[in-house]
């Protein structure tokens, strides 16, 4: 039934939060050698154009991914409050079974009141939090597949003028050749260990984005459920695409970078 869905639902974002934030802590413990190698990999590339700022780049994807969270967030409790309004008699009783029902873990073992109600609603910084953390994931596996396509992107680039120019310089092709080899090994280290968080954080995604999908069978009343469930379906639309085209666009630079280099010149290649 619907209930039994919500009720999953809730299950699975807080199932899907703790196993993210045990595995993003398991994650900072090796960050150190991580950073390292990373920074390795940059200061051997510093020699390479750059034809945009990456920082700007990766703010706006996270600035961009915060704020859908926080419109999300927003549309879920007021859709419960336009709700609670729309079928109760007055407002004293439309927030009664809003608090009720949003805190039902609280008021299952103290009696309501509206007051109890209001220092319930300060436990709101929580639940944002919560949010936060499910979508700081995303956020992250975004931010890092950006980077490293951005990377890429410098290495073929550079292959591409060199293929244009003719350019037979071995040294040259070496060292491409190279950052090409190290930047590689960089994304077999990141795959390794973000494989479970971005398997988790898809999963999470398309199971939420299939609930709404599924609760989309029953009849919509008004126009609040209707703005809050296109915008909701919208928004994870959203962010499930942009994780997985960003994850695909590093594989994308990295056969087009392969490409290249089995179109150059042998003498120039150096093998």
């Amino acid at each position: 039934t619907l209930f039994d869905t919500s009720v999953s639902a809730i299950l699975a974002f807080h199932v899907g939060t703790l196993l993210q934030f045990i595995l993003l802590f398991k994650l900072s413990i090796e960050w150190p050698s991580f950073v390292k190698e990373w920074h390795s990999v940059e200061v051997k590339m510093k020699s390479y154009q750059l034809h945009c700022n990456l920082r700007i780049q990766v703010m706006c994807i996270t600035l961009s991914i915060i704020a859908f969270a926080g419109v999300e967030h927003g549309l879920v409790n007021m859709y419960k409050i336009l709700k609670c309004i729309a079928s109760e008699s007055t407002i004293d009783e439309a927030f009664r079974v809003y608090f009720i029902n949003s805190y039902r873990h609280i008021f299952e073992y103290v009696d309501y009141s509206f007051w109890k109600g209001l220092i319930a609603q300060r436990t709101y910084i929580l639940n944002l939090q919560k949010s936060f953390t499910w979508n700081y994931p995303d956020i992250f596996i975004m931010a890092v597949g950006w980077c490293l396509t951005f990377r890429l992107r410098q290495i073929s680039n550079r292959l591409d003028r060199l293929r244009n120019l003719k350019v037979n310089d071995v040294i040259t092709f070496r060292s491409t050749r190279m950052d090409f080899i190290r930047l590689t090994k960089l994304c077999d280290m990141i795959n390794r260990k973000l494989s479970l968080i971005i398997f988790i954080s898809v999963s999470s995604n398309l199971y939420f984005l299939l609930v709404q999908l599924f609760n989309s069978l029953g009849e919509i009343n008004n126009a609040a459920e209707k703005i809050y469930f296109y915008t909701s379906l919208g928004l994870l639309l959203a962010r499930t695409s942009c994780i997985c085209f960003f994850g695909g666009q590093v594989y994308e630079e990295w056969m087009n970078i392969c490409t290249t280099l089995f179109s150059i010149q042998s003498p120039a290649y150096n093998i």
